[in-house]
């Protein structure tokens, strides 16, 4: 079986989560590919969502 796993510091996240809403509401809604304090959103199309009802998962998040 083939396992995988990723670390990313909590500060790192808490860093890319605050960028990500800030640029959300200055109006942007894709976010794929994006670096983040060294982290990739692989997938974050926030088109026609609800920013409350975004829950954006670890395995959206991808190591540089």
């Amino acid at each position: 079986m083939f396992s995988t796993s990723i670390t990313i510091k909590t500060d790192e996240l808490a860093n890319a989560a605050k960028k990500l809403l800030a640029r959300y509401t200055s109006g942007e809604r894709n976010f794929s590919g994006e670096n983040f304090q060294g982290i990739r959103l692989r997938s974050a199309d926030l088109r026609g969502t609800n920013l409350s009802s975004v829950n954006l998962s670890f395995c959206q998040f991808a190591r540089l």
